[in-house]
């Protein structure tokens, strides 16, 4: 457990709430993951109109950049915690946000391996139709490019038994 992303999420914890564990992502797959992979490979679209219609397409490669460099700076502020009860996900940059989900709510669990240690765990997985910019029509909720999701990944699954969901 992180002891410092444990510190952050106990505000959030409800009374006689257990935290289970706590942790943060790596903020190079949360930016990718979270839209600044593909502004990154929008440069190369970019550079192309600007070959065929002008330079000043060029302008738009520093607003690309700093997206990519806004999303890991948001993921460097943000903290997961899994308690017996839900699981939370903390943002404090540049702006504050609270996503809670009950664990009664999971319904999956999929692993996503970034590398031999990062992963990402989805423990919820809902339509979304109007999600489709990120090449699915659905929503996922997760934990991002995780350090040890091996430990995590059972404890969802440990919920997903207590129901019965097949993961």
């Amino acid at each position: 457990m992180d002891d410092q992303a444990a510190v952050e999420i106990a505000p959030h914890l409800l009374a006689g709430e257990k935290l289970i564990w706590a942790g943060r992502p790596y903020p190079p797959v949360y930016m990718f993951y979270n839209g600044g992979g593909m502004g990154l490979l929008a440069i190369i679209g970019v550079i192309n109109v600007a070959i065929a219609f002008g330079a000043k397409f060029l302008l738009l490669v520093p607003a690309i950049i700093l997206f990519a460099a806004a999303a890991r700076r948001r993921g460097e502020s943000v903290r997961y915690g899994l308690t017996d009860r839900r699981a939370i996900i903390a943002a404090s940059w540049p702006w504050h946000s609270l996503q809670v989900i009950p664990t009664d709510r999971f319904n999956v669990c999929i692993r996503q391996n970034f590398s031999k240690q990062i992963a990402s765990i989805m423990f919820r997985k809902t339509p979304d139709p109007l999600n489709i910019w990120r090449g699915t029509p659905f929503r996922a909720d997760a934990f991002v490019g995780l350090s040890d999701a091996d430990k995590v990944q059972k404890l969802i699954e440990g919920f997903s038994h207590r129901r019965g969901v097949v993961v």
